[in-house]
């Protein structure tokens, strides 16, 4: 069982996950897809439950020379104490799909893979955004979460470039970052499209390689974040058909729930900070 009194960091805090954490409710059973740049297997991370695959789902080692994906999984399932993921006992799938060479078609082959040969995964972490989207990923978008997937993507960090994948993309659970004074981070991506806000500022993490720990931030890490919370969310719900379903409407009940904040800007932060707490209350009324 997790220890609550680990060296939790801010953004446990402001979410209450330690409060989740003592009802037993860790993550376990949910399986999450990471689309990144390949994942690492550091301390908290090297689990022999974990996969590691191509975007066409051919199986590869554990590695991961940018440390971009090894990072959000770190806040998604570390279990080591002073990095904790959100979910420490999830499942990652780490699909290598970023500095490929060919990312747009590494991530379409990954949303495809998922659809047809995953039914086990449970959410869809991405924590990147594309210059430009074809159609046929967002028909993948759109089946994924039509068969009850939640997609969760960065909203981006830079409001001088637009980013078709996610902002042109229906379905995807879009998150932008707040620091620990609940403000947008300077500089990011606005827009109507945005859903939620979750902490994405100076987030302990597990670095690849050194073995050691280190701050990340952006919308990322608040994607990440955001994919954590919706792991430890649909573990409360054992029955998968019952998750399935309420997986759907999942996107529509974060923007109901969300906690409202004050902002100079409220496209800056979609409906507000994401509420686990308001999430699990859902999930386990579905459930019964």
């Amino acid at each position: 069982m997790i220890q609550t009194q680990w060296n939790i960091s801010w953004h446990h805090a402001v979410l209450q996950i330690p409060a989740i954490w003592t009802q037993h409710i860790t993550g376990s059973g949910t399986t999450v897809a990471l689309l990144d740049t390949g994942l690492a297997a550091p301390s908290g991370l090297d689990r022999s439950d974990f996969e590691y695959l191509d975007g066409h789902g051919n199986a590869i080692g554990p590695g991961d020379q940018d440390g971009h994906g090894t990072c959000c999984a770190s806040l998604i399932a570390n279990y080591r104490g002073g990095v904790l993921g959100i979910a420490p006992y999830a499942k990652i799938v780490s699909f290598r799909v970023l500095g490929t060479g060919d990312s747009v078609g590494d991530i379409q082959a990954a949303f495809d893979y998922i659809l047809r040969r995953r039914p086990d995964i449970d959410v869809v972490s991405c924590s990147f955004v594309m210059s430009r989207v074809v159609d046929s990923i967002q028909s993948a978008v759109r089946d994924l979460v039509n068969s009850g997937r939640v997609v969760v993507a960065a909203a981006g960090d830079n409001n001088q470039y637009s980013s078709p994948f996610p902002e042109l993309t229906p379905n995807v659970l879009t998150v932008a970052a707040v620091d620990a004074t609940n403000r947008p981070l300077d500089g990011a991506r606005i827009g109507t499209w945005i859903d939620c806000a979750a902490p994405g500022d100076k987030l302990p993490v597990m670095l690849p390689g050194s073995g050691g720990t280190g701050l990340f931030g952006e919308s990322s890490a608040a994607a990440a974040v955001v994919s954590g919370v919706t792991a430890l969310v649909l573990s409360s719900i054992t029955d998968q058909a019952l998750r399935r379903r309420f997986s759907v409407g999942f996107e529509g009940l974060v923007k109901k729930t969300a906690t409202a904040l004050p902002s100079d800007d409220p496209d800056a932060i979609g409906r507000g900070l994401i509420n686990p707490t308001a999430l699990l209350a859902a999930a386990m009324a579905t459930s019964g």
